[in-house]
């Protein structure tokens, strides 16, 4: 016996949502973390919601965060003489830092000079030692 669709199944298939509709469409709600200060008053805000209030909970706390943040500007004022002192003691120390690499550059250049020198000298020894046992195996050569 063939298996018969209920018009029921039917009904909310065609009630589903294309993936492009579905990416449009908000979620009804989310789960967010709130601090444990909060909870009484989120919980009233979600009340508000529930009974059609949403649009007067939105303009109320977009009004209250503008003011939060109005009264929460930082006085650079106050701060720009710790600002001050701290750019100064970044420039002393890049400073610092620009003349140890100068004095390091030169530093090892002058190894190195003296390292080159070291080693032509040890290149003269060398040979001058080369030169001597070659005498020394001819000389040896002609007595036997």
């Amino acid at each position: 016996m063939p298996l018969r669709k209920s018009s029921k199944t039917r009904s909310s298939r065609e009630r589903l949502l294309s993936p492009a509709d579905c990416a449009k469409k908000t979620p009804p709600s989310q789960m967010i973390r709130v601090p444990t200060s909060l909870i009484k008053a989120v919980k009233e805000l979600s009340r508000l919601h529930r009974l059609g209030h949403t649009t007067a909970v939105l303009q109320g706390l977009q009004l209250l965060l503008s003011n939060i943040d109005s009264n929460n500007d930082i006085n650079v004022e106050i701060h720009s003489e710790t600002i001050k002192q701290i750019q100064l003691r970044l420039l002393k120390l890049e400073s610092r830092n620009s003349s140890d690499n100068d004095v390091d550059s030169n530093s090892i250049s002058l190894q190195m000079t003296s390292l080159s020198q070291k080693l032509e000298a040890i290149q003269t020894r060398i040979a001058q030692i080369e030169g001597a046992i070659a005498l020394y195996e001819v000389a040896k050569d002609n007595i036997i």
